[in-house]
């Protein structure tokens, strides 16, 4: 019989499904930069991720013999509204994220991964009544100074930064709260983007304008969008529902510190006064990680 110590143990399904989603995560500059590089613009590259997932998302919600769960979500307005809102959200992240990348602005997107985590946290503490003690304040609050300094170092308020983390902030609360699984609930929202994305696809081909089908590599990267969009996904849904918001935060910082070194190796301007408001970011997130491991010691000790 499995121990209690190793029931609580955060070193389970949930959490490596979450950290493998964010390394996922990491890496899509490598894809979506090489979409730009060939031509594509950021709105076709949005709009194949969420066409092509649609038919890979049949087929896997048929092989888990899903099918009738899929319809039954799809029969609940009490489940469906909220994933058509879920969809919308990271619709919106998906946009905001490949335009960021494909216009060199990968440092943005970094910024609004770090914030993104603390803002979760901050929303775990309100809504779901998760500790976060003055440390975890300590982090929101140096979180918002960076914020502010590069505000001061772009010249105006960090849209895209904000934009990508209020977005996923949105969409991670709403996936937490609606009782449907990984496959349906991203199923239903990837119905609610696909068919406007498939639309705006059949647009682009009226208008001679779609590159998709022009060039092997082009066509192929369109459609590697699809997996690499579904794979990621499933595993947040899977874990979100299942571990703490503060540990959903927590593993977050994996994505932003990969965008921030490929920004950095890609030569984006960096600058005293930007790489001073990262610093702040940097000092926030190294409380929130005090934080959470005093919280987890103190835990393990009280069990002992």
């Amino acid at each position: 019989m499995m121990s209690s110590s190793a029931a609580r143990s955060p070193l389970n399904a949930p959490f490596w499904a979450a950290t493998v989603c964010f390394l996922i995560w990491g890496l899509y500059p490598f894809l979506f930069g090489a979409s730009a590089h060939a031509g594509v613009s950021a709105a076709e590259v949005t709009a194949w991720r969420a066409a092509a997932a649609l038919p890979c998302l049949f087929g896997l919600v048929l092989l888990a013999g899903g099918g009738q769960a899929a319809i039954d979500v799809l029969m609940a307005p009490e489940k469906l509204l909220p994933l058509c809102l879920s969809g919308l959200l990271i619709g919106t992240n998906w946009t905001v994220y490949v335009w960021a990348v494909s216009n060199g602005h990968t440092l943005f997107a970094s910024l609004g991964y770090y914030i993104n985590p603390l803002m979760i946290m901050g929303v775990g503490a309100l809504m779901f009544g998760e500790r976060m003690g003055p440390l975890g304040i300590a982090a929101i609050l140096l979180a918002a100074a960076g914020v502010a300094l590069q505000a001061v170092a772009v010249g105006g308020v960090p849209w895209i930064s904000l934009l990508l983390a209020v977005s996923f902030t949105g969409y991670s609360l709403i996936r937490k709260q609606v009782a449907v699984d990984a496959r349906s609930g991203l199923l239903v929202e990837c119905l609610v983007l696909g068919i406007p994305s498939l639309l705006y696809i059949g647009w682009l081909e009226a208008r001679g304008q779609a590159l998709f089908g022009t060039r092997l590599d082009i066509t192929l990267l369109l459609l590697a969008g699809g997996p690499a969009t579904i794979l990621p996904l499933m595993l947040f849904g899977y874990s979100a529902r299942r571990l703490p918001m503060t540990t959903v935060g927590f593993l977050q910082f994996i994505t932003p510190t990969m965008l921030f070194g490929i920004a950095v190796m890609a030569g984006e301007p960096l600058g005293p006064v930007r790489a001073a408001s990262f610093g702040l970011i940097w000092a926030g997130v190294a409380l929130f990680l005090y934080a959470s491991w005093s919280r987890s010691r103190a835990a393990r000790l009280a069990a002992a």
